[in-house]
């Protein structure tokens, strides 16, 4: 497992750290510039860059981009150098290589920022295709509103460059909430320090940083304090949570029995979608059942699941007539799959509440089906199987009955909270997806912005069934179908797929996926 780091924690965590190996500041700043000019130094090699400009602001994210322009000018590089703050406001370390690196910079390659019309002169002169630009200007410390300054230089930056930006540890700009009004530098690479930061890895911060590399500090990732216990999850963890294979004397029903409750007029390709998944993810037997009257429609849309057609209510969607009919199905599957399109009608969501506050079976919630609970969250408790729920930000946020910006601006505490308080597994949808029981987070590393398309949750939810009616274990199953669902994902953006992709594509996959993850 990999750990990721809140960036509110990261300064303290250092300051411990050092504190515990006996280590000064100043070396973890000189480990950390050596290794990030590696880097530059190998891209500089890759995209045959004849410039570099080092963006330097006024604390230790400066100080790291100036060790960085030593070991560059030792490997006979000299970059230029945009102080964007007068020299003397350096301190500490930062003033120690400040002081360093003036001694062995020509002046020539030193440029202090006077204006905007200066600035946008200095940079138009070297801005070019072959222009590396590294950016050491905030870095984890950044807190708030930026000054005119930065808003100004990043902005131009942004809209102008035509080569490649290193941003160091966080793309300047970015904090542990991106206040809009900021204007945070594009980044075609992040470097992070040790271990991935938060705000890098999920939510609004993934827009900025391109692709994240961890670089080693010399010191045992595992020797890194976690104190939120966030985790992104690497393949052969997720490798050695997969259901095991199937024994030689397996049957359909002791392969994994899933039971989809799903579908109303309107909706009758989410329980599709979703029973199909279950069977792809490795479920031996998938039973569905959906109102009636959209029997023809079940039947000629699918193959290889059984269906059963059950009470309607005068709405067209499930009656609390099929209770009795749903109970018996329960009890012959090893999860049930609530919701996929099964509508919001109040005779539906009456069964739905019934079915979960009685049984004692494992579930999943998706979609429609948590709509129930809202004003009612009480009843998750009551059900003394084992439950994943699987709501994006909207469904959270109606579930808890509270705004939407509330989960936006306090995803974690709201996960932990939720989840420890009824017991359940919780997959909050997100970029990238969130699972937790309410002790240790997890973040899926898998998956992008193509699964921006309707139905794929129906797809998530599926396999989420599959794998959890063979292992019987929600968190292991929650993480193991996130990945799975998330390298279908890949594998098709892979393809270059665009945006065409739909949620069907996903489903053929997964077989594909599967034997990637295995092999």
């Amino acid at each position: 497992m990999e750990n990721i780091l809140d960036v509110k924690d990261v300064l303290n965590i250092e300051k411990n750290l050092m504190h515990r190996l006996n280590m000064p500041s100043l070396i973890l700043m000189e480990n950390a510039g050596i290794r990030c000019a590696d880097f530059i130094y190998e891209k500089i090699n890759q995209n045959c860059c004849n410039k570099i400009l080092i963006l330097l602001g006024k604390g230790n994210n400066a100080g790291d981009g100036m060790v960085i322009a030593r070991h560059l000018i030792s490997k006979n590089i000299f970059p230029y150098l945009l102080f964007l703050y007068p020299g003397q406001e350096y301190k500490n370390d930062a003033k120690i290589n400040f002081d360093l690196l003036m001694n062995i910079i020509p002046d020539a390659f030193i440029m202090k920022y006077e204006n905007y019309d200066n600035f946008r002169n200095a940079f138009d002169r070297l801005n070019e295709k072959t222009l590396l630009i590294v950016d050491a200007v905030f870095g984890v410390g950044f807190r708030g509103s930026q000054d005119d300054i930065t808003k100004k230089v990043f902005g131009y930056i942004n809209a102008n460059r035509k080569g490649i930006a290193v941003a160091i540890d966080v793309p300047s700009g970015l904090s542990d909430k991106t206040e809009k009004e900021n204007v945070v530098i594009n980044a075609d690479y992040t470097l992070s320090m040790g271990a991935k930061r938060l705000n890098t890895v999920y939510g609004d911060g993934r827009e900025y940083c391109g692709e994240i590399i961890k670089i080693n500090l010399g010191i045992d990732e595992m020797l890194f304090e976690n104190p939120k216990n966030i985790f992104m999850p690497e393949k052969n963890d997720i490798k050695i949570m997969m259901p095991p294979a199937r024994g030689i004397n397996s049957n359909k029903y002791s392969a994994g029995k899933v039971f989809v409750i799903a579908g109303s007029r309107g909706f009758t390709g989410a329980g599709v979608l979703a029973s199909l998944s279950a069977l792809r993810a490795g479920a031996g037997a998938v039973r569905v059942g959906f109102p009636e009257s959209l029997d023809n429609i079940f039947e000629l849309k699918l193959t290889e699941v059984v269906k059963k057609p059950l009470p309607e209510s005068s709405e067209h969607g499930l009656s609390v007539r099929a209770f009795d009919e749903i109970c018996e199905l329960i009890d012959w599957s090893d999860v049930t799959l609530i919701g996929p399109g099964v509508g919001r009608s109040e005779e539906t969501q009456e069964l739905i509440r019934k079915i979960v506050q009685t049984t004692d079976k494992n579930l999943v919630i998706d979609a429609d089906g948590l709509y129930p609970f809202k004003g009612n969250t009480e009843l998750l408790k009551k059900n003394k199987g084992q439950i994943i729920i699987t709501p994006h930000y909207g469904e959270f946020a109606n579930l808890l009955g509270i705004d939407y910006h509330l989960i936006y601006d306090n995803y974690l505490e709201y996960s932990e909270k939720f989840a420890s308080e009824y017991g359940v597994t919780l997959v909050l949808k997100n970029s990238p997806t969130l699972i937790t029981q309410g002790k240790d987070i997890y973040l899926n590393p898998t998956g992008s912005q193509n699964l921006a398309t309707v139905g794929s949750g129906d797809v998530l939810s599926g396999i989420i069934s599959g794998v959890f009616s063979q292992s019987k274990n929600p968190l292991n199953s929650a993480l193991v179908a996130n990945y799975i669902h998330g390298l279908c994902s890949d594998i098709l953006k892979n393809k270059c797929y665009g945006n065409s992709v739909v949620a069907g594509d996903l489903i053929d996959l997964i077989p594909n996926a599967i034997y990637q993850l295995l092999n």
